[in-house]
């Protein structure tokens, strides 16, 4: 499966449904991470590789080291994907979710944060890094805010400005308890 997956002669429609059956199938994780490698090769911009990546991160029973190279890879194929990049946002700020996956997150994100989400990412990772920063975490907490950095560069300032004071959805169930 593999094999069928990572050849490029291969017709889209039966890569297609290797892809699908990939993240259904009991395998071991040498197979996944080599599967991994694979869609990483042929899935820029492939929204059915990108979607099995964020699979396997929001599935709570896979391996922390398969969730870590979903996230990466995420990285290297996700770019401008608001899929990928509110999974990966959500990722950031879930508390379940440990330090090592959580910094991978930050930095894949960094690399396919395009235009359009920005808004909604400068709130969210502004209400996890008030929280996050109570938690003494500064390599985390200083690439979040070099991704914060980057969204203000690239909006206007009335944009980044009302994104900064908007509340995140969390705070708003903070105030309403």
């Amino acid at each position: 499966m593999v094999g069928l997956i990572s050849n490029q002669d291969v017709a889209q429609y039966i890569q297609d449904p290797a892809v699908n059956s990939l993240g259904k199938i009991n395998v071991d994780k040498a197979i996944k991470n080599k599967a991994g490698e694979s869609l990483r090769k042929i899935g820029v911009g492939n929204d059915k590789a990108i979607n099995y990546f964020l699979d396997l991160i929001s599935n709570q029973d896979v391996d922390r080291d398969i969730k870590d190279t979903a996230v990466y890879s995420l990285g290297e194929i996700g770019v401008g994907n608001e899929n990928a990049i509110n999974a990966l946002v959500d990722l950031i700020g879930n508390q379940d979710v440990d330090k090592n996956t959580k910094y991978h997150a930050v930095k894949s994100l960094g690399i396919i944060l395009k235009d359009e989400p920005m808004s909604r990412v400068v709130t969210d990772l502004k209400a996890y890094l008030s929280v996050e920063t109570s938690n003494n975490n500064s390599n985390l907490v200083k690439k979040c805010y070099g991704i914060i950095w980057k969204c203000a560069q690239n909006m206007t300032y009335p944009e980044f400005h009302q994104a900064w004071l908007k509340k995140h959805k969390a705070e708003f169930s903070e105030i309403n308890r």
